[in-house]
This record gives C-alpha cells, structure tokens and sequence, in this order.
C-alpha cells in the first residue's frame, strides 16, 4: 500500500467491520496475523458460506473508503481494497490446526488465482475415510 501504515490500519479496521456486520452473534472473527482474519462460522455448511463471503467480497469491492491526507488539508483521497478468502469445512479427524492450514492453503490460492475471490479448501479424506473407523465390520 503506498498511502502509509496509518491509512493501512484504517483498511484492516474497515474490512473487519464488513466482516463482522455480515456474520451473527454466534461465529467467531479474529484477526489471524498481518491482514487476515479468521471467522468460524458456527452450524453451516460450505454451500452455505461460500455464495454469502462471494457477496460479501463483491461489496468490499464496489466501495470506496475516502480519508484526508493529514488533518491540516482538506483534500480528500479515496482508497479502494479487495478480499480474498479460503474456506474449510471442519472434519470430525482433523486438529484445529489441520482446518487453519487448508483455509490458509486455499486462501494463497485465491490470492495467487486472481485475488477478490473465495477458494473452497479440499478435504484431506473422503467421507468414507473418515467414517470407516466408527463402522463395524463383519468378518468373514
């Protein structure tokens, strides 16, 4: 960014207030380290987020942001950002630390693919590998 730290950190305020008007009282948003956020979406599936954070970052997109230089001038200049987002889908096998790490895999993806878009993370296991140790067998 070449506006300066100050004018970065309004960004990183602004888009963690987008994100935090778009989710309900009962998910989690933190921010995660330099500018990314992690938000844990509490009862929903990945149909359902990915067409939401789509629209979301489609707003974040559209808007402008407008500062003051410093506060002795009067001029305005405008800022606009985009977003990107790697969305994971908690499985009953994997550590918290497995599910960061495949949302930060598809989070670089989106950043590398086009930036201002959401990349769903792939599974580690199918759901038949997943399931299989709480299955009995019969043997033979």
């Amino acid at each position: 960014m070449t506006d300066g730290h100050q004018v970065g950190d309004r960004v990183l305020l602004c888009a963690a207030q987008w994100f935090g008007n778009s989710v309900r009282s009962s998910d989690f948003i933190a921010r995660y380290g330099g500018e990314e956020f992690v938000i844990l979406l509490d009862d929903t599936e990945l149909s359902q987020a990915e067409p939401k954070f789509s629209e979301l970052l489609g707003k974040i997109a559209g808007s402008n942001y407008f500062y003051k230089q410093d506060e002795k001038s009067e001029e305005q200049r405008v800022v606009a950002f985009t977003s990107s987002c790697g969305l994971a889908e908690f499985t009953v096998d994997e550590s918290a630390e497995d599910l960061l790490r495949r949302a930060d895999e598809a989070l670089y993806v989106a950043k590398r693919t086009g930036k201002n878009r959401v990349v769903i993370a792939k599974k580690t296991k199918s759901l038949w590998q997943t399931l299989r140790p709480f299955l009995k067998t019969e043997k033979s």
